[in-house]
């Protein structure tokens, strides 16, 4: 008896083909896997979230047409962001243990911050130049 794994079962490229079966609007792709990133970085930690979904979701994004190293960027943003996010933000845990303040006091003074974070991560994922500027710069 064999033992059949998810890289044999070529459950990678099924996810990848289900989800650019959705549709083929790029702007709308991009919004589920930010979603998709956003939810998974509030219960799972970054490293871990990478090492699981990069290999499903890059496909993805090279068919669409973004760079590598500019996802790379977008799904770190986004998994960082999800990480202080209610209701399980980890980092939350962690400043209402250091400073000793409520973590609902923590989550509402946290809006500010979460909203510039999250414009941030729509630029990065939508304006290929400010993501992709300097890396170009130095790549000449």
């Amino acid at each position: 008896m064999t033992v059949r794994t998810g890289t044999m079962e070529q459950i990678p490229i099924k996810i990848a083909t289900a989800l650019l079966g959705l549709s083929s609007n790029y702007v709308v792709i991009i919004l589920l896997i930010l979603a998709l990133l956003l939810v998974v970085g509030c219960f799972v930690d970054n490293i871990s979230s990478m090492i699981i979904l990069t290999p499903i979701l890059l496909p993805v994004v090279q068919k669409l047409g973004m760079e590598p190293v500019r996802f790379g960027l977008v799904m770190t943003v986004a998994l960082a962001t999800g990480f202080i996010t209610p209701p399980y933000g980890a980092n939350l845990f962690v400043a209402s243990a250091v400073s000793g303040v409520k973590m609902e006091k923590i989550s509402r003074n946290m809006v500010p911050f979460f909203a510039a974070l999250l414009g941030c991560l729509l630029l990065f994922a939508f304006v290929p130049s400010l993501s992709m500027g300097l890396v170009r710069i130095f790549m000449r």
